[in-house]
């Protein structure tokens, strides 16, 4: 039963546990995320979008690398997570080089072949 229980809040985190299993997935994934950031590497005219950003730390850490970056957008299904990665990103949002909204990836809400890099981690089992 709490096996159950985590599955679905790792999946889609809300309610009174959203904030921990955000800190837990980010400690969890944080080797896999500094993987994909060197695997990104992105270029100054990129437009990346990230499925599945969580608190956002990632797509964070990649507009702070990469000063040089067009734009990151990430969408995730939780509502939660959405209002934490604009949290820690607000400064980015302010200046347009990051836009980060609730959806997912069978309806990604933005224009076709906007992006020139795409990036997920860990939401295939989703």
């Amino acid at each position: 039963m709490f096996n159950q229980w985590l599955g679905k809040q790792l999946s889609n985190p809300r309610g009174i546990f959203a904030k921990w299993i955000g800190s837990y997935m980010e400690k969890g994934n944080k080797k896999a995320n500094g993987w994909t950031v060197e695997l990104i590497n992105p270029s100054p005219d990129d437009r990346i979008l990230e499925i599945g950003m969580g608190t956002g730390v990632t797509l964070n850490r990649l507009l702070n690398e990469y000063e040089d970056i067009e734009k990151i957008c990430g969408i995730d299904i939780s509502l939660s997570m959405v209002n934490k990665a604009k949290q820690v990103n607000r400064g980015f949002i302010a200046s347009h080089k990051a836009d980060i909204t609730e959806g997912n990836v069978e309806h990604i809400p933005f224009s076709t072949e906007y992006f020139t890099k795409v990036y997920t981690i860990h939401t295939v089992y989703f």
